[in-house]
């Protein structure tokens, strides 16, 4: 976290960017397939208001071999929402692409209900400061079914973060997060019992 913002501020994070991306692009190259997985990268919301950059990230990633479409664009609320309206031209033109749009830690800064509405996401990953007590705290638990039943209103997938025992697991199974990520029991939680979706 302290490298990305000191890249942020002193300009280079469009470098580190760029080095992802090649990098993801060349490991792709190399692997060749991934059948039906999905594969989730970060990028700065401060280079999505680049239009020259996210026409890059879409020559880059057209270059390796799996289809944009199983490719997913991570972003937290930081710069982006600062510039919403520029934001959602970058985000839009990905999506055009074939790249799905997926809002990282929602709930972890000055969330608004209106970066569901006005952005275009796939997917809305909820932050693990509401996931972590739900099954001791009823606003904790209330304000995770609220931000679920939202985004599942606006034809959004959900993520429980931050998943760290069956308990949990239990209650996001019950509020009716579609899948959750985090550890269990010490181990990952395995894509294919994620929530018993495929």
């Amino acid at each position: 976290g302290e490298f990305i913002i000191a890249a942020e501020r002193y300009g280079q994070i469009a470098a580190v960017d760029r080095y992802v991306l090649q990098e993801l692009a060349r490991q792709l190259q190399q692997i060749g397939s991934v059948g039906n997985l999905r594969i989730a990268f970060n990028i700065s919301a401060r280079n999505i208001i680049d239009v020259a950059f996210v026409d890059e990230i879409i020559e880059i990633l057209q270059q390796q071999p799996i289809p944009l479409r199983q490719m997913c664009v991570e972003l937290t609320e930081t710069a982006a929402i600062q510039q919403i309206e520029d934001a959602g031209i970058g985000m839009r033109k990905l999506a055009q692409a074939g790249l799905s749009m997926v809002l990282d830690d929602f709930g972890s800064g000055w969330s608004s209900y209106q970066y569901l509405r006005r952005l275009p996401f796939d997917v809305v990953k909820v932050d693990g400061a509401f996931i972590r007590d739900i099954t001791r705290t009823a606003e904790d638990r209330a304000l995770a079914s609220s931000i679920n039943e939202i985004a599942h209103l606006l034809g959004k997938q959900t993520v429980a973060e931050h998943v760290e025992d069956q308990e949990t697991l239990d209650a996001v199974r019950a509020i009716g997060f579609d899948y959750a990520q985090g550890y269990l029991i010490g181990k990952p939680v395995p894509l294919s019992e994620l929530l018993g979706k495929d």
